[in-house]
């Protein structure tokens, strides 16, 4: 197995470090079951509820047969440059920032001791796709010595439009969505996870929200939408903004 001293100590391989200790600690503490890492990735700009909460439930989903057991969980923000050329660029929150953000709301859903807001994409020279960083993510925790598999969650859309496991280091999919109806017949390493209601949260929702007019059901929405941490962490970032480009 790995070691502490063998570990990468430069910010972009914290989370993945914590993965590997985590493996590790797993096997040395004689767990039986398939040992499983989730990753999401996206652009997170902001992050609501529901990025989080996600994770929670494909947790639980992988879990349920009782073979595999979630050992951590990461949720990744894309590369500027990415979101940049998505939103344009008055839209882009900074990837420290989107981060930070993530990594407050999943302290508020009690979930640090597991799930990790991953900072690996952020420290790139430019962007790079989930597949490279699954293979960048499976050969670094490989540093464990331990056999684990890697399931990437992701929406009904990505999967439709380009997401197929066996590709970039993926063992398997968990795919979330409304109604798994329209997605197929799945293969056996893809698993549904219906999401939490039909009222689905969105990033593009929360930034009309907050863009849009100062009104107390607005402000409830955004309570429903975002942690409070988040939610006062992105009034921050948006007053910053306002007051930079004024």
């Amino acid at each position: 197995m790995g070691t502490a001293n063998a570990k990468q100590r430069d910010p972009a391989h914290e989370s993945w470090n914590a993965v590997v200790s985590l493996l590790e600690k797993a096997a040395w503490g004689g767990e039986a079951r398939e040992l499983a890492v989730l990753l999401s990735t996206g652009s997170f700009c902001p992050p609501h509820r529901e990025h989080v909460q996600m994770l929670q439930r494909c947790k639980a989903a992988v879990e349920s047969g009782g073979t595999r057991v979630v050992v951590a969980g990461l949720i990744s923000p894309s590369h500027d440059s990415y979101v940049a050329g998505k939103l344009g660029r008055p839209g882009v929150i900074r990837g420290v920032d989107r981060q930070r953000m993530l990594a407050a709301g999943i302290a508020e859903e009690g979930c640090e001791g597991w799930l990790f807001a991953d900072p690996w994409e952020i420290h790139q020279p430019r962007f790079v796709d989930h597949p490279q960083t699954c293979r960048a993510l499976k050969k670094h925790a490989s540093k464990a010595g331990v056999p684990f598999s890697l399931t990437f969650v992701c929406g009904a859309d990505l999967y439709r439009r380009c997401c197929r496991s066996g590709h970039g280091g993926i063992d398997s999919l968990a795919v979330v969505g409304r109604d798994g109806s329209d997605l197929g017949r799945l293969p056996p390493n893809v698993l549904f996870v219906p999401q939490i209601s039909a009222d689905s949260a969105s990033s593009t929702k929360v930034r009309d929200l907050a863009r849009g007019d100062d009104t107390a059901e607005n402000d409830a929405e955004l309570r429903r939408l975002l942690h409070d941490s988040v939610r006062l962490m992105y009034k921050s970032y948006l007053a910053g903004s306002v007051a930079e480009s004024g």
